[in-house]
């Protein structure tokens, strides 16, 4: 039985009432139980003592709650510990790690001509599937540790091609907290996350942070913003070699042509306009050191050969 069948298996359990309609159900019955837990602000993970009451056949399981249950089904498998949550006790400590920021880079002024908007494919799965969950990133290096819990079966298409899945894994790595509420009313905030992961946040923004600083230092990228740039047309081929041959990592076009750019979320590149709204005074995120930059991209081969994801 493949991982995702197990993973099924345990969010549909077989005791559950039949309940006609779930959608119905949750608007006018679940308001009245005492509490829910948001994981996100779009989605309920319903906790386990009613859970129970919903059918296997109407329940549309959640991207977040299949993200959790991953989460403890790959360190279960892969530890011996009965408790396995525990193990990132160490990591859980700098949580000063989380204020680390996806890079954002803008020239200023106007740009006009032939340009190009690349960005990553599959950014933070391509980055992090060749570590391992418990990794630790010493951020004066850009050294990262490999663990002992790898992403099982992070190659197979239900996990790599569900954007939700595989972001929110991370996602979930992130978060401090849980927030309860009654009805559509938050009553108060609960600490705790037994898969708080500082340093695996961090090292994915460094990451990014690297990749993006290469792309404006050395290539002329005049807006970096997380996984995608904007940089001349007649450097984008280069510059999607330099990222398969330097980096082992994929990217696509977003877009190519005539265009103009006047700052993030402000740009129109023939037919494609920006779908963020423009931010007129950007933040700039500051890049990685040099030898910060590199060490993140030799510690990243090592991982691609010494970790194997399964």
């Amino acid at each position: 039985m493949s991982l995702l069948a197990d993973l099924e298996a345990e969010l549909y359990r077989k005791d559950r009432v039949p309940v006609p309609d779930w959608l119905s159900w949750v608007s006018e019955d679940a308001p009245r139980i005492p509490s829910l837990v948001m994981c996100t602000r779009a989605a309920l993970e319903p906790p386990k003592r009613w859970r129970r009451w919903m059918p296997a056949e109407d329940l549309p399981y959640q991207a977040t709650e299949l993200a959790g249950v991953y989460l403890r089904a790959i360190s279960r498998l892969q530890l011996p510990k009965r408790r396995p949550e525990h193990f990132l006790w160490r990591q859980r400590r700098d949580t000063d790690l989380l204020l680390r920021q996806p890079p954002r880079y803008w020239q200023g002024g106007a740009v006009e001509g032939e340009l190009a908007y690349i960005d990553l494919d599959r950014a933070y799965w391509q980055i992090y599937s060749p570590a391992t969950l418990d990794l630790i990133y010493e951020p004066d290096t850009g050294r990262a540790s490999a663990g002992r819990v790898e992403w099982l079966e992070s190659k197979e298409p239900w996990f790599r091609d569900d954007k939700q899945v595989r972001n929110y894994v991370v996602g979930k790595c992130r978060r401090r907290y849980s927030a309860r509420v009654v009805g559509d009313a938050v009553n108060r905030v609960e600490g705790g996350n037994h898969w708080l992961q500082p340093h695996l946040w961090a090292w994915i923004q460094d990451t990014l942070g690297a990749v993006a600083a290469e792309a404006v230092l050395d290539f002329g990228a005049c807006l970096a913003a997380s996984d995608g740039v904007i940089l001349p047309l007649e450097r984008a081929e280069e510059w999607r070699e330099h990222l398969a041959s330097r980096w082992h990592l994929t990217s696509r076009w977003q877009a190519r042509g005539w265009g103009v750019v006047q700052g993030p979320g402000c740009w129109q590149i023939g037919e494609e306009r920006a779908r963020a709204q423009p931010t007129p005074h950007p933040t700039a995120v500051p890049f990685p050191r040099r030898d910060v930059r590199e060490g993140l991209r030799r510690n990243r081969e090592w991982l691609l050969e010494h970790v194997t994801t399964l």
